[in-house]
């Protein structure tokens, strides 16, 4: 990624460190930092703007002073406006800000100061040709700006029309609207609307420019030879925050911080070596290619890794708006991006999915599936990260969203607060992590279902597997083009053979490589299928007989008694009447019975006494169609995740998972 033009950028710095006032106290930090950005900006190495194109501003200038020297950089400005200020901020009743001068009265904020109004609207006037304006804001109640800055972001073309510029030799007026025209607005404040900002004793720089200096300095191991200032932004974050400082607040328009970059001043990290065209091949490599760098030949591009569309076990169809690759540094806060960038993750191929139109789809507010594929040197690595984000790592993995159409951007919002499911696996030397979120963030837990159905798919759609050029592929998925789809929805329509063939696949593979086979199957009354209270629950919403089975880990690791996965198909009239069943099983599962094979002989339930309560195990309830699929793993000696195998509760996650996306109604058409 280039960085800006420096011919056709500038840059304004402004310190205020001498203050009168006896409530502002003197901060030499501020001129300090500002003077030392603006070598950084000038020094090739990380941008290169000419000496002349990057004024330096001191305590002894005036409000008028200030502005007109805006003025005159944003004027000359075509490519990229930098405006920074350091030194105190004040603020007024009507939750105003002033940035404060050297004869600002603390009692009156109105007297002596810089209103930020007055520079917002001056940067925007003049700035008009500028195609990206960054604003930069170190003082108190910085995060006021946000609340000022407005959010429409109009494109060149909007613009050029209203300041009456001329069109160009095809008559068109202005610049055209195309994605990189888009006209881009930020602000980064140092603190939200109502926290100081703070300068440690006895450091050279407050702690918000010290941090932006040292990564400017210093640069982003792993982040190639650019760095956006978006993972900049995120890396100063995430380092106040892990100190309990205030939290650095942001506020762009057309997602211009993940346009702009400056040169990396660690050690550039070059892509992965190119592979083969994404085309078939003669000699096309088999899975065993995948598990090492040095024999999978995938190319890392995204129609290689990632499905143009999926189909989850609702019948709800996801489409990919969006897919590209970043740097590893992008994937997660800076702990979960060192752990990744250690061992040996370079770049991220990221993708979006949207919930498309369905009978229960939500379309206006859709589900966003956020997907990245990390690729680490072998299978080994692979296994050791996915086990490193069983934890709570994971929840710190970035969430990618669309922002303007404008590709692939970190999603801004607070997902701690609204329903959320993430699910990840090891294939070969990848790991695949997903993440689904409904857009408008609701906390709401019925939408779970919905959530835990688009993120299983999705985490076994994507993967090398989708590449053309590689043998061997996965089965297709049993939502591809001529399955039966909505006929599965009612028992009226649904020609599917209710047998254990038809259902259960014989076989399945896991996400880590581990091969699942069928040992036992029957056909069931439902008054078999757990409590009284849960049975009788069956039976009234239609369900009068589920078909039953009975996996075993092939070939388990290192001689370790092998993982059980119990599997219940439950049919229902219809596919409403299994949503609601869904959710109830959500609650009862436990009271569900685990199948398993006594002296091989199979098919006998085992009571869910205490020895299967206290035991590790993993289960999944979902809805597919008319049908709901169970699946329960555990261990044959009912092993207990006491920390001795960490590998433990991800094998039983992984062989839940890939059993019940393997089985259902699509196995008939499959078999």
């Amino acid at each position: 990624m280039a960085v800006p033009d420096p011919g056709r950028s500038r840059a304004v710095l402004i310190g205020i460190g001498d203050y009168a006032h006896t409530e502002l106290t003197a901060m030499p930090a501020a001129p300090a930092g500002a003077q030392h950005l603006a070598g950084l900006l000038r020094d090739p190495s990380i941008w290169g703007l000419p000496e002349e194109h990057v004024t330096l501003i001191g305590s002894t200038a005036s409000a008028e002073q200030i502005l007109a020297a805006v003025r005159d950089a944003a004027l000359g400005t075509t490519d990229t406006l930098v405006v920074y200020f350091a030194g105190h901020g004040l603020r007024d009743r009507a939750e105003q800000l002033y940035l404060a001068l050297t004869a600002a009265d603390a009692d009156y904020p109105q007297i002596g100061t810089l209103p930020y109004a007055q520079l917002r609207d001056v940067i925007r006037k003049s700035g008009h040709r500028a195609k990206h304006r960054v604003t930069v804001l170190d003082c108190c109640y910085s995060g006021i700006a946000g609340a000022m800055s407005g959010t429409a972001a109009p494109t060149r073309t909007q613009l050029a029309r209203a300041l009456g510029e001329p069109k160009d030799s095809s008559g068109a007026e202005g610049y055209h609207d195309r994605a990189e025209d888009l006209y881009g607005d930020c602000v980064l404040t140092s603190a939200p609307p109502t926290s100081f900002s703070f300068v440690l004793k006895g450091s050279r720089f407050s702690e918000f420019t010290g941090e932006l200096v040292d990564i400017l300095e210093n640069g982003i191991p792993g982040a190639g030879s650019t760095v956006s200032l978006e993972t900049t932004w995120r890396r100063v974050r995430d380092r106040l925050l892990r100190r309990g400082s205030p939290q650095p607040q942001q506020f762009t328009q057309n997602a211009v911080t993940h346009h702009l970059h400056l040169r990396n001043r660690a050690a550039p990290f070059g892509p992965e070596p190119e592979a083969a065209p994404d085309s078939p091949s003669q000699h096309a490599p088999t899975p065993d290619s995948w598990n090492s760098s040095g024999t999978d030949r995938t190319p890392f591009t995204a129609d290689a890794l990632l499905p143009r569309r999926f189909t989850d076990g609702r019948g709800i169809e996801y489409a990919r708006v969006a897919g590209g690759v970043r740097s590893c540094v992008d994937a997660g806060s800076i702990d979960v991006a060192d752990k990744l960038v250690g061992h040996g993750c370079l770049q991220v191929m990221t993708g979006v999915y949207l919930e498309q139109c369905a009978p229960h789809a939500t379309p206006e507010n859709p589900v966003l599936v956020s997907v990245q594929v990390l690729p680490f040197p072998d299978a080994g690595t692979a296994d050791d990260m996915s086990n490193y984000l069983s934890g709570d790592a994971r929840w710190r993995l970035t969430v990618w969203c669309t922002q303007s159409g404008v590709g692939n951007n970190t999603c801004a919002g607070n997902f701690d607060g609204s329903i959320s499911f993430e699910h990840h696996r090891a294939f070969h030397r990848y790991v695949i992590a997903v993440r689904g979120v409904r857009t408008d963030l609701i906390n709401d837990e019925t939408i779970a279902p919905w959530l835990e159905s688009a993120t299983h798919r999705a985490v076994m759609s994507c993967g090398p597997q989708n590449h053309r050029g590689n043998a061997h592929q996965e089965p297709p998925l049993p939502d591809s083009v001529g399955w039966a789809g909505p006929s599965w929805d009612s028992r009226s329509t649904d020609s599917t053979p209710f047998s254990a063939d038809a259902l259960l696949p014989r076989r399945f593979t896991d996400g880590k490589g581990i091969e699942y086979a069928r040992v036992a199957e029957a056909l069931r009354p439902s008054d078999q299928a757990g409590s009284t209270d849960v049975a009788n629950k069956l039976i009234d919403h239609g369900c009068l007989q589920m078909m039953t089975g009975v996996y075993l880990e092939q070939a388990t690791p290192r001689g370790t008694p092998p993982v059980l996965v119990s599997v219940q198909v439950f049919p229902f009239p219809d596919a409403d009447t299994a949503i609601g069943m869904e959710n109830y099983l959500g609650g009862a599962r436990w009271s569900l019975p685990i199948w398993h094979t006594p002296t091989g002989a199979g098919r006998t339930p085992r009571a869910a006494g205490s020895e299967w309560h206290q035991c590790s195990r993993w289960m999944i309830v979902q809805r597919k169609h008319r049908y709901l699929i169970t699946t329960l793993a555990l261990r044959t000696d009912l092993a207990l995740d006491d920390g001795t195998d960490p590998e433990i509760v991800p094998r039983f996650i992984s062989a839940a998972e890939a059993a019940v996306v393997a089985c259902g109604p699509h196995n008939h058409r499959m078999g």
